[in-house]
């Protein structure tokens, strides 16, 4: 028999053969959350699996399972040879230590429980025992991973999680700095470029209709696009500069998240210097940040977290700045200055500006004396 969290059975597509023709014996898989992608035909069998939920039930459940496989495993390194005895040789443990008697702490714990709660029980010999503790596992599952307490991430707040590929490298479980960065780029989508495993416990702090939104979307297989959060815009001038030529245009700025909006300037082969006229449509602007981003990565629906970015340094005409990123536009002309980086390849670039507007432009209406009595209007 073999026992695994899951979710595929890979393991067992391998080696089932093996074992059956070595051993002479049958090959039972037993998971706790199974899913397969490929079917075989071999005997598994979930506790969670397709025979209580569907495909994408599943799926949603393992598309942030690293953390249920970091409470489960143990200090021990990973298998990286045999000696002539069959003994396993391991690699060093990467994971730190802390980490370890956290995770130690949290198992007796789940051992305590398994104890105790016999005793708890009030009404006992129910007749759909197993499927009530299924139906309870699943729920539990589904709401750690998308809906976490506070409490619960200040339990593991600094997991690591390895790869475990053939490498000793660690990735965070979650990063609610990235998040809140990610956020103001480009909304929810920042996710789909991220190596961290745990992404809905750093959305901490985003409110609750952000952590909805991904949960339907895994569950239902809902196929949002960037668009489809963007309905909001802002049309707002600016000027292309290219030694003594200038040209006029206006841009849509997509709102991202918390009031932010995102606006993206071509600038082709990186020749143009752009003003943003924020002065023109608001008084206080909050600038969040100014990249200057290859066009093929930025419309890329999986923009990579270590994709190539170049912070600019926009500077700031008849605008002050009164706190750190947000600026007092002084009157109608006040813009922000931005130079285009310097040219690597032939890689068309584009500017992606995040800003917050704080006060729009009040506009003074002119109003006309009413005419007299018998003059005419």
């Amino acid at each position: 028999m073999l026992v695994d969290l899951g979710y595929n059975g890979t393991v067992q597509n391998r080696i089932d053969d093996l074992l059956t023709k070595e051993l002479n014996v049958h090959v039972a898989g037993r998971y706790l959350l199974l899913r397969e992608q490929d079917c075989p035909g071999l005997d598994k069998q979930g506790f969670i699996g397709v025979d209580h939920y569907d495909a994408l039930g599943l799926e949603a459940l393992c598309a942030n399972v690293a953390l249920l496989e970091q409470l489960c495993t143990t200090a021990m390194g990973s298998v990286i040879d045999y000696s002539d005895d069959g003994t396993p040789i391991r690699r060093g443990n990467d994971i730190k230590a802390g980490q370890s008697e956290t995770r130690q702490a949290i198992q007796a714990g789940c051992l305590h429980f398994a104890e105790a709660q016999r005793a708890a029980v009030i009404r006992a010999d129910t007749a759909d025992d197993i499927a009530l503790w299924r139906k309870g596992a699943a729920a539990v599952l589904g709401r750690v991973m998308y809906l976490p307490f506070a409490h619960e991430l200040a339990v593991v707040e600094r997991f690591q999680h390895d790869v475990n590929l053939g490498t000793a490298r660690t990735v965070a479980l979650f990063d609610p700095a990235v998040a809140a960065h990610g956020m103001r780029q480009r909304g929810l989508f920042y996710l789909n470029g991220s190596e961290r495993m745990y992404l809905p416990a750093e959305l901490k702090g985003q409110g609750l209709a952000p952590k909805l939104t991904l949960l339907a979307s895994r569950r239902f297989g809902l196929p949002f696009s960037f668009a489809d959060f963007a309905d909001s815009a802002i049309s707002l001038p600016v000027i292309y500069a290219d030694r003594d030529e200038l040209s006029q245009a206006r841009i849509e700025a997509r709102a991202t998240h918390d009031g932010y909006y995102l606006a993206a300037v071509p600038i082709g082969d990186c020749r143009y210097s752009v003003a943003l006229q924020f002065g023109a449509e608001f008084e206080y602007v909050q600038v969040d940040s100014v990249n200057a981003v290859p066009v093929e990565e930025f419309i890329s629906e999986k923009i990579r977290e270590n994709a190539r970015q170049e912070p600019l340094l926009p500077v700031p005409e008849a605008m002050e700045q009164v706190a750190p990123g947000l600026y007092r536009c002084d009157d109608e002309a006040g813009f922000l200055m931005i130079h285009p980086p310097q040219r690597i390849d032939d890689s068309p670039m584009m500017l992606a500006v995040v800003f917050r507007p704080v006060a729009a432009r009040r506009r003074e209406v002119v109003q006309q004396a009413a005419p007299r009595l018998g003059e005419a209007a």
